[in-house]
């Protein structure tokens, strides 16, 4: 679902990275990512740093942040990424149509 999110996104001011934060082995993630095709970077926090930082306590978590590195929203849990909605709102938010709440 992310892939066809980030494929919906293509050509907008959109950046998609996803992290792994398991205590898998390099290799089998990244032939995870090969097998699956994915089109966006995946990085390893095997020691939790990034997982830390944005005090994520339950997976999936997923963070939307804006270009100057401050979290505009997030999401805790499984979500449809690529439902019209959900690509309707991305499209919104980076366009500038989307203010962010306080």
């Amino acid at each position: 679902m992310l892939t066809k999110l980030h494929g919906a996104m293509k050509g907008q001011k959109f950046e998609m990275i996803a992290i792994n934060m398991e205590e898998i082995e390099p290799a089998h993630i990244k032939k995870f990512v090969k097998d699956n095709k994915l089109p966006f970077t995946v990085l390893l926090d095997k020691d939790s740093k990034i997982g830390k930082t944005y005090s994520v306590q339950s997976l999936p978590t997923t963070y939307v942040v804006n270009p100057a590195g401050e979290v505009y929203t997030r999401a805790i849990g499984v979500r449809e990424w690529d439902s019209e909605e959900v690509v309707t709102y991305f499209k919104d938010l980076v366009s500038g149509k989307l203010e962010k709440k306080s």
